[in-house]
């Protein structure tokens, strides 16, 4: 019989973190396209900041994946994992297509089957790009995972050292002058950016969470600090030079904030792989798919009211109010059976175990026995 894995604590707070990112980068996108000021500055370099969410996301996947035996079990694959991803993928494409039909005025049946068939081309929003990688990548997971196990060392040197290829070329090009870029823009490199890149990522996971030795927390600090400078100032420098607000340097994909992303990676797997006593965590780490989910619906509500984000605090603001009823949804969400795991991906058990109001209340009520019990012992 397995042993069940050793629980990653570390990933509980880049998950955290992640998802805290998503969320902000989403808010920040409006006013990043406003005059350049001091706000935009504050804006710009949270935000580049933010770009590592998707790649934090990838990354733990990979790890989680790629060392897992059961990866290799394709029956748990298609009645486990993918249903997981795909049934809540179905269930919001529908919800957010018919929030567009409301917000767009055309409730018609045309309008929204029009919708779903483009869905299967397309995401109805955005943000749900991330789930058609990711399902994609799970297919072929059992795939990469024994090809990764079956690599002798020459054949792991050869994996990162393509993983690196395309970060570096997505760098040099950044930086090459205009008129010489395109010498990079090679064929063959291309196809090597397996699903735009991402491929690479959730591979990167993988190597990352397997270093054995510690790197000095001074160099990786200093570093992803300098990283970050650079990211930032570059956006700036990009903006200022085409005259709209360019991404360049903020490439999720590949570049800089890969190496952003492995760097605070490797921070907080040295630093904080430990639980914390004094928050619980679990709900809303349990939660973070979810709150994927819903966040990007309630930012398209919010931008058909009053209420705008021009300043650097109206951000912060913004952000910290839409994750915390993000999360209260999602939470009362997983409380109800019929709808928890069609919304969330999360089977009522585990949430009634890990996120829910039941949870929650369990908890309480077994802090308050406990507090009741050292009370009549003392």
């Amino acid at each position: 019989m397995r042993s069940e894995r050793t629980h990653i604590y570390y990933f509980d707070y880049l998950r955290l973190l992640a998802s805290v990112c998503v969320v902000y980068m989403h808010i920040a996108a409006t006013p990043l396209r406003n005059a350049i000021n001091t706000h935009w500055h504050l804006i710009n370099l949270c935000t580049s900041l933010g770009f590592t969410a998707v790649p934090l996301f990838f990354m733990m996947s990979g790890y989680l994946l790629l060392t897992d035996e059961k990866t290799t079990n394709v029956s748990i694959l298609l009645r486990h994992r993918i249903p997981h991803l795909f049934v809540p993928l179905v269930t919001w494409t529908c919800v957010i297509t018919l929030l567009y039909s409301f917000l767009f005025n055309d409730m018609t049946t045309s309008f929204y089957s029009r919708s779903l068939i483009s869905a299967l081309n397309t995401p109805i929003s955005v943000h749900l790009w991330f789930l058609y990688t990711l399902i994609a990548i799970y297919i072929i997971s059992p795939v990469i995972y024994g090809g990764i196990k079956n690599l002798d060392k020459a054949g792991h040197i050869l994996v990162i050292s393509l993983i690196s290829l395309v970060s570096l070329r997505t760098i040099v090009q950044i930086l090459l002058p205009d008129h010489l870029d395109t010498l990079l823009n090679i064929d063959l490199l291309s196809k090597i950016e397996f699903f735009g890149g991402h491929l690479c990522t959730f591979i990167l996971g993988y190597y990352l969470g397997n270093i054995k030795k510690n790197i000095p927390n001074s160099l990786l600090i200093f570093s992803a600090v300098s990283l970050l400078l650079i990211i930032t100032l570059g956006t700036y420098w990009f903006t200022i030079k085409n005259g709209f607000y360019d991404q360049t340097f903020q490439n999720q994909a590949s570049g800089f904030e890969i190496i952003l992303a492995s760097l605070i990676f490797l921070i907080f797997k040295q630093n904080f792989n430990y639980p914390c006593k004094r928050i619980d965590f679990k709900p809303m780490v349990t939660l973070t798919f979810a709150i994927y989910f819903i966040h990007m619906p309630l930012i398209d509500i919010l931008n058909r009211t009053s209420v705008r984000n021009t300043t650097f605090v109206d951000t912060l603001v913004i952000t910290v109010s839409l994750f915390v009823i993000s999360y209260l949804i999602m939470k009362t969400a997983t409380s109800i059976k019929p709808i928890c795991f069609v919304f969330t991906g999360l089977s009522f058990n585990k949430a009634s175990k890990s996120c829910n109001w039941i949870y929650t209340f369990t908890k309480l009520k077994q802090k308050r026995t406990n507090s009741d019990i050292k009370e009549k012992t003392n």
